[in-house]
């Protein structure tokens, strides 16, 4: 049913022409007249809430490609530049004219006849190479120069043309049909083996989900769970014989939760829709065996808000979270690392280390009654750094970089804790910490980034620059004049 609901909501999108005045609901109940509405109607949102999360995922899509499209049209713009500079010394060795060379980058240094070439900036500029003349010159590094980056130029500008493609085949643009995206059920990797098709039957059609209903006595029309005898009955047609019964049914985790809502859920008598709660269950075949899982709606925790007597600042890392704790006044009471082990780890060892992080930040802001405030960090494209930086380490480490997983689990934990958890801007707070707080209180720039992350929540406002800066108006025109 689920596969059929969400076939007839993709045809009716991509042939408007085709589509008729039946509903969705009428459309499955006569291909499955046998079915309880019970079911068809589960299977129907659920098909339904399938295509908006396809939709949602098109859009993060669209997002990833204009900024890789964004980034690869500046790397064409900064080699485009960097041919024409070098192109300038081909025609003046070409016109037989003395070789000048523009000090602006001080790439290139002429002593007598001897030509240096630099690389790097600042400190770390060191000379490469060093040509005797200008014949040697042009023949061992700008010739092979040239051709590298007109090699580049042509590669950077099939990958934009690539690109646009596909956001034109996304939008419609240039196509006679709209682009409507769809999901394969059991994945398109075993649809594409002919050796797998019983596996790849089985992934099309090995879990269903019921949803539940407030107005029932048992949260569910459909499902039935004894709590005393642990049998789960699921009743399949409107025939009171055509029913699943499942004996010896526990749950390992919140198995008193159950226990605890069917006692208050019979202990409700008038007003069932609008005082019961719902409960849900989804059954998976594993093959040798079912998985059922049940899911509830918890009871609401009281939330602290308070900024009263102070917040936790956290700055996150790779490898550790950098925690201070202060009080109303903006004052630092406790400053500390939480480090969790990333080298060499699987991703479901690095997740679970993040989680027992994330635990013990949850229970210090438990025990100091004070909600916990982190930067919003937005990434966008999977080449968020590698487009900048070509050192290897560096886009590894940065890839590594788990913010999302951290700041998700931490918001559900938070949420169920009574916990709060503010977002601030993350502009210049390590700078301003290393800047204000580093030279007074002796400790690491990430755990005075965790204090200038803290007194912005405190304030909602910019720190005052150092006297030491009387010239600077802002961190911004600091940041500009120090880096």
């Amino acid at each position: 049913m689920l596969h059929y609901s969400y076939k007839k909501i993709v045809d009716d999108l991509r042939y408007p022409e085709q589509k008729n005045d039946v509903s969705l609901y009428f459309k499955v109940t006569d291909k499955y007249p046998e079915v309880i509405t019970y079911f068809r109607n589960t299977a129907i949102q659920d098909a339904k809430g399938i295509h908006r999360s396809r939709i949602e995922l098109l859009k993060e899509e669209k997002d990833i490609l204009n900024q890789k499209l964004s980034n690869t049209k500046r790397k064409l713009t900064r080699t485009i530049q960097r041919y024409d500079s070098l192109y300038k010394y081909k025609e003046l060795l070409i016109s037989n004219k003395p070789l000048v060379f523009d000090n602006r980058n001080k790439t290139f240094k002429k002593v007598d006849n001897t030509i240096k070439v630099y690389k790097g900036k600042g400190n770390n500029k060191h000379c490469i190479a060093k040509y005797e003349n200008d014949y040697l010159f042009e023949c061992l590094y700008l010739q092979p120069e040239l051709n590298r980056l007109k090699t580049r130029i042509g590669l950077l500008t099939f990958k934009i043309n690539k690109l646009q493609d596909r956001l034109d085949y996304l939008a419609g643009i240039g196509y006679d049909t709209k682009y409507i995206p769809a999901v394969q059920f059991g994945t398109k990797k075993l649809r594409r083996q002919k050796a797998k098709q019983q596996e790849y039957q089985l992934q099309r059609s090995n879990r269903f989900s019921i949803q539940g209903r407030g107005d029932s006595v048992d949260g569910n029309f459909a499902v039935k769970y004894d709590t005393t005898t642990k049998t789960l009955t699921i009743k399949t047609s409107d025939n009171e014989n055509s029913c699943i019964v499942l004996q010896d049914v526990s749950f390992d985790y919140g198995q008193d939760k159950i226990n605890d809502y069917y006692y208050k859920q019979y202990d409700i008598v008038h007003n069932q829709k609008k005082t019961g709660t719902p409960i849900s269950y989804s059954l998976e075949d594993k093959g040798k065996y079912y998985i059922i899982k049940c899911s509830l709606k918890e009871e609401t925790v009281l939330t602290n808000y308070s900024k009263a007597d102070g917040v936790i600042g956290v700055d996150t890392n790779l490898g550790f979270y950098s925690v201070c704790e202060t009080d109303a006044e903006g004052t630092p009471l406790l400053m500390k690392d939480m480090v969790y082990e990333w080298k060499g780890k699987t991703t479901n060892q690095i997740k679970y280390n993040i989680q027992q992080v994330v635990k013990e930040l949850i229970d210090l802001s438990i025990t100091t009654h004070k909600p916990l405030v982190i930067e919003q960090l937005k990434f966008k494209g999977k080449e968020k750094v590698s487009d900048y930086n070509s050192n290897k380490s560096k886009n590894f480490n940065c890839n590594m970089f788990a913010y999302r997983q951290m700041s998700d689990y931490l918001i559900e934990s938070a949420k169920s804790k009574g916990v709060e958890v503010y977002f601030v801007k993350p502009m210049y707070t390590s700078f301003i910490g290393k800047e204000k707080f580093m030279p007074y209180y002796k400790r690491s720039i990430h755990q005075m980034a965790a204090l200038s992350i803290a007194r912005r929540t405190l304030f909602n406002k910019e720190e005052s620059i150092p006297k030491r800066y009387k010239g600077c108006s802002s961190w911004k025109e600091l940041y500009k004049i120090l880096t």
